[in-house]
């Protein structure tokens, strides 16, 4: 008789408030409505439908994953993008890049042998 083992998939599970909101995003998107509804006062009463809306749209936008780090929403790539260290980590130049990979294709087509040659050269027994 075989038995089955589960096997977890995930250790760490984010808690969830409804199918599709998570607690993180729901904490996030409440203090998100606690700072616009206090800088309501500086927008002019004609526009305040409009001001609510985009916070709303806003809020949700900010809380979608984001595309260049999966695991993380946009809002957390956001802030980490504002608290870098820029002395530490800054993009290379594209002459740079170009420079770089020259010469690394070029090493490695001066270290590239046939397969043939590699063939013939291993000593057989």
């Amino acid at each position: 008789m075989q038995q089955r083992l589960i096997i977890p998939q995930e250790l760490k599970s984010p808690t969830k408030v409804s199918s599709k909101l998570y607690l993180s995003d729901f904490i996030f998107i409440i203090v998100y409505f606690m700072c616009f509804l206090v800088l309501d006062v500086f927008v002019d009463s004609r526009l305040h439908v409009v001001y609510y809306i985009f916070n709303i749209f806003i809020a949700l936008i900010l809380t979608r994953k984001s595309i260049y780090n999966p695991p993380k929403r946009i809002y957390q790539t956001l802030l980490y993008m504002i608290i870098k260290d820029r002395t530490v980590y800054h993009p290379i130049s594209p002459p740079e890049v170009n420079k770089m990979q020259g010469e690394l294709i070029g090493n490695l087509i001066e270290n590239e042998k046939p397969m043939y040659q590699k063939i013939a050269e291993t000593p057989r027994k």
